[in-house]
């Protein structure tokens, strides 16, 4: 099977309130990116990871979408939301661990994450940097990167089930995506390429580009 563990138990502390509860035309965020898994042929299930504060709202969207298998409690940092998501999915299966917050990737981009999980074992979703990059230490800047070995990661990260549990029961520190993990246990992680449309939620300004997508889709493929 392949699960979508769908991460919903952010705090929104840089968008200043629950950001996954805010509109895209007639619905919230949470359930924009709801409905397009429920579209997409390619993923058999959902397990929702929420907040508190989303959680009353995920148990109504549960009612209305037909692939949400369940809905869980996230923990306090998003590795700890991640490993309670996967944990009761079965080792061979193939698991896509999505930001809620990323609202329009194509069921397009979640095949190919697929595909190429069967062949590696783990992949994401990168795309090319706009700006340049610094590594910066106190009021310094002490090193910037050659920005063409430099990529955006985006989710869905996929993995097989086994792999994740493993790499989360290892893997002794605290990240913002799951590939990190499986780098720190010493496998390897593939990519493809990801989308401009698949931007994520992190500021009220990404609401307003989100609703600007929503009426012109076809600008943000070119």
């Amino acid at each position: 099977m392949i699960h979508v563990v769908l991460l919903a138990a952010g705090r929104s502390e840089r968008y200043g309130k629950p950001k996954l509860l805010e509109k895209l035309g007639s619905i919230s965020v949470l359930e924009m990116s709801l409905r397009n898994l429920q579209n997409c042929s390619v993923i058999d299930d959902v397990v929702i990871v929420s907040s508190d504060v989303v959680m009353e709202h995920a148990v109504g969207l549960f009612k209305r979408y037909s692939k949400v298998s369940k809905i869980v409690k996230g923990g306090k940092t998003r590795r700890e939301s991640s490993k309670i998501g996967v944990e009761s999915l079965m080792d061979d299966d193939i698991v896509l661990i999505h930001d809620a917050a990323r609202p329009f990737a194509s069921c397009s981009l979640f095949g190919k994450v697929v595909e190429k999980v069967k062949i590696c074992g783990a992949a994401v979703p990168v795309v090319e940097l706009r700006d340049t990059v610094a590594v910066v230490e106190g009021r310094e800047i002490l090193e910037i990167p050659n920005r063409k070995r430099l990529k955006a990661i985006q989710t869905p990260q996929g993995f097989f089930v086994g792999l994740i549990k493993k790499a989360h029961e290892i893997a002794d520190l605290e990240v913002t995506d799951d590939s990190k993990l499986v780098l720190r246990m010493g496998k390897k992680v593939c990519f493809v390429e990801g989308e401009v449309r698949n931007f994520k939620i992190t500021f009220p300004i990404d609401l307003l580009i989100a609703r600007a997508f929503l009426e012109n889709p076809e600008e943000f493929d070119r």
